[in-house]
């Protein structure tokens, strides 16, 4: 089944909604409610992306005008698929640790409800962390991320998924996380720029 990454842009007044709400809320909440919008159908629930086999996909405009909405009307989703471990190595160089906000994908931020059965799960970044990661984002180049791109490391690291010592897949797992990188940064600074909060949740 594996282990995804996905990301949703909430607003302050969410996040002090979602702050009391337990399972079922967020889960109502990250969710939305089914849209009339022609197309294929998400799985309902929160843990419905767990089975989500899709490439990595990020809402243009018109997906985010027609996307199911929270209570706010505010949310857009990206789901990064495998390639937050990846990332989160390519940002820091560690599996998990590394300074604040380059280790953002995997730690740092709160805990978005302490009413939540999966507590520790979803963390939530306020508005001013979103905007330091997405300066961090823009102000490393793909360049020099992929300079960074260590499948040796990454192994011995145990960097999820266990991928990255098949040298004959080196430039496709190479170019698989640096696209990951580009829609993670747009998502990430489109979100900064209108004031939102991020929910990030690895799972």
């Amino acid at each position: 089944m594996g282990m995804y990454g996905v990301l949703w842009r909430v607003t302050p007044d969410d996040v002090r909604r979602l702050a009391k709400a337990d399972d079922r809320e967020i889960d109502e909440f990250l969710n939305g409610k089914p849209t009339a919008t022609p197309g294929p159908q998400r799985a309902k629930g929160l843990r419905g992306w767990f089975n989500r086999i899709s490439p990595i996909t990020i809402e243009t405009a018109e997906d985010y005008l027609d996307a199911p909405r929270g209570p706010s009307g505010a949310k857009a989703e990206l789901n990064v698929d495998k390639a937050w471990h990846g990332l989160q190595f390519l940002f820091t160089q560690t599996a998990y640790e590394g300074a604040e906000p380059g280790c953002f994908l995997v730690k740092g931020g709160g805990e978005l409800s302490a009413n939540a059965d999966d507590e520790g799960l979803m963390r939530v970044l306020d508005a001013s962390q979103v905007a330091a990661f997405a300066a961090f984002l823009q102000n490393v180049s793909r360049e020099e991320l992929s300079r960074r791109h260590d499948p040796a490391r990454m192994t011995d690291l145990d960097i999820y998924p266990s991928i990255w010592d098949r040298a004959e897949e080196d430039a496709q797992n190479r170019a698989f996380l640096l696209d990951s990188y580009e829609e993670l940064r747009d998502f990430v600074v489109a979100a900064a720029a209108d004031g939102d909060q991020l929910v990030i949740m690895i799972g």
